[in-house]
């Protein structure tokens, strides 16, 4: 899950000073959002009043951040080459994507703690695409002592639909996404006025 040192930063927001109220840093980061990440908004505001997608970061900024996403070239820090080449194929086959080498998120605030000291609200830019399954939080943990017949299994329930659904379960699975540029916004404390304000935009 940790592909920090594989993603260039290609934007940064830093507009705000001290002497600007949260209000007004709310305005401008929805303004962007609004703008940039409209399809994921609509399908987002149906998850639920509180209910965010999380990313963890050691990438230092005030408030919001874009940052570009490669699908190709990624080598995994934690999972085999071996088990991540062979999982990428399989996706491919299913999905027609490498998945593994997508964008990891997590509806789990305490998860995504665990990969940076930032805990950052995550919005795809444009268009994208997702896949997660429900019975998986930890890619390489869960895969890592299972036989191929297992690891097929593993790999075949994983899902490209229905992101409200997951929120209803109990589970907190990371999530892959496919897009080409990304939002992380901090801090998190924002999110309850930032969801109103883009539920009124759309």
């Amino acid at each position: 899950m940790r592909y920090l040192k594989y993603i260039t930063e290609i934007l940064e927001y830093n507009p705000f000073g001290d002497r600007l109220k949260n209000e007004e840093t709310l305005n401008h980061i929805s303004s962007i959002l609004i703008k940039e990440c409209k399809p994921f908004i609509k399908e987002f505001i149906k998850f639920g009043r509180e209910d965010f997608l999380y990313r963890g970061t050691n990438n230092k900024f005030e408030y919001i951040k874009k940052f570009k996403s490669y699908l190709e070239g990624r080598k995994p820090e934690e999972t085999s080459l071996d088990l991540h080449n062979k999982s990428n194929k399989l996706f491919k086959e299913i999905f027609g994507w490498p998945v593994r080498n997508g964008i990891s998120v997590t509806p789990s605030q305490n998860t995504a703690n665990s990969y940076g000291i930032n805990i950052c609200l995550f919005f795809p830019v444009g268009q994208y695409e997702y896949a997660y399954n429900p019975n998986i939080h930890d890619f390489t943990v869960q895969t890592k002592f299972i036989d191929d017949k297992k690891f097929e299994e593993l790999l075949k329930g994983y899902t490209n639909k229905n992101l409200k659904k997951l929120f209803s379960s109990k589970g907190v699975p990371e999530i892959m996404f496919k897009c080409k540029e990304y939002y992380l916004i901090k801090p998190t404390l924002m999110k309850i006025g930032l969801k109103s304000k883009l539920k009124m935009a759309i």
